[in-house]
């Protein structure tokens, strides 16, 4: 929820009404709190959603989807104002026997894709987990990774990640290995190992 009483929310992916036999994808979906109306739809993504967050005074909006593509929003007319891409490599050749690269092959892109964002407070910076066990930092104004965050476990669920800036500059994380992480948001250096959980930690919250 934003701090001025709209809720936010992500429709399921798959629509239910079908337009040429086709079943379209749609973006975040943003709804009034006390009317439960629906308020606009975000369309811009290629593929499945997979979280949105709201910066502070809920001017903006983050989401994340599986096309590998973060996108902020301008929340009152629906504008996307910034793409950031979280990842796109592709491997065009391999050396054979003799070292000759002359032989092209078919490109084969890798995506990665973000599962959780999140503006920090002061709506600078948002922060991102990822299927590649990494946690990235983005500067909003500049789109740029400006630090990654390693030492955790996330390769098959959507895990979380916050931060925390109460005593101190942290990014708190979940992991797959029962744990949760405390990394010093400045020196990327993990500060504090939380044990406890029995299964996966999917979720985290700090105070702020």
């Amino acid at each position: 929820m934003s701090e001025s009483g709209m809720w936010l929310e992500v429709r399921p992916p798959l629509l239910p009404a079908r337009y040429n036999n086709h079943i379209e994808r749609t973006g975040p979906v943003v709804w009034f709190l006390h009317t439960g109306k629906c308020m606009k739809t975000l369309h811009a993504h290629l593929d499945y959603v997979t979280a949105v967050h709201f910066n502070r005074d809920a001017s903006l909006i983050v989401s994340c989807a599986l096309d590998g593509l973060i996108r902020i929003w301008n929340s009152s007319n629906g504008q996307c104002l910034k793409t950031l891409a979280e990842g796109h490599d592709a491997i065009w050749y391999v050396p054979d026997r003799f070292g000759s690269t002359s032989i092209p092959l078919t490109a084969i892109s890798i995506i990665i894709f973000s599962q959780h964002v999140q503006f920090s407070p002061n709506s600078k910076y948002i922060l991102s987990t990822a299927h590649d066990s990494a946690i990235r930092l983005w500067d909003y104004q500049t789109t740029r990774c400006l630090k990654t965050y390693t030492g955790h476990v996330n390769s098959k669920y959507c895990i979380s990640a916050c931060f925390s800036v109460t005593g101190g500059k942290w990014i708190v994380a979940g992991s797959e290995d029962h744990k949760t992480y405390i990394w010093d948001l400045q020196t990327r250096e993990i500060v504090q190992v939380l044990e406890g959980h029995s299964d996966v930690v999917v979720a985290v919250a700090a105070s702020i």
